[in-house]
């Protein structure tokens, strides 16, 4: 009983010294499903037409007029995104430099002369004039004002 005992044992323990050492099954490659997005190749890229990428995407700029908007501005800039390290800062792209955002704190000055004055997920509050005006990112007009506004947005205090 105790040989048993002791040859269960060492077969236990061969099993798991050569298991341990056995070497895992190579990780399968990726699939890549046929209608997956993938990057541009650099032939492709090198095709492309600078101008047909203006046309195609042309930017409505707050207060250029050429959105359809009850708010009157004249800013001249748009909040194109949120970034979130290492601080919060809005990036604010101009029509003078559309590939070129502008990295913007807290306290910082819009170009229209407006100042930031909170940053939040995706959320930038700014000041001008008196009036309190929040922009979230991807939308064309502002979605809350509060304060001295003279304009035809809803107040949301």
């Amino acid at each position: 009983m105790k040989r048993r005992l002791l040859v269960l044992a060492a077969s236990c323990l061969g099993g798991l010294l050569v298991g341990a050492a056995w070497p895992p099954p190579p990780i399968p490659p990726a699939r890549i499903a046929d209608n997956a997005w993938r990057l541009p190749s650099a032939t492709q890229i090198a095709r492309s037409n600078p101008d047909a990428f203006e046309q195609a995407g042309r930017l409505a700029w707050l207060g250029d007029g050429s959105a359809a908007s009850d708010v009157q501005t004249d800013a001249k800039w748009r909040l194109a995104g949120v970034v979130r390290t290492p601080d919060l800062h809005a990036l604010v792209i101009t029509p003078a430099s559309p590939r070129l955002a502008q990295r913007l704190a807290p306290g910082a000055t819009l170009p229209d002369g407006g100042r930031v004055v909170a940053i939040e997920r995706d959320m930038v509050t700014i000041e001008r004039n008196g009036c309190q005006t929040v922009y979230q990112v991807h939308r064309d007009q502002p979605i809350r004002t509060s304060g001295a506004c003279n304009t035809g947005a809803p107040d949301s205090e």
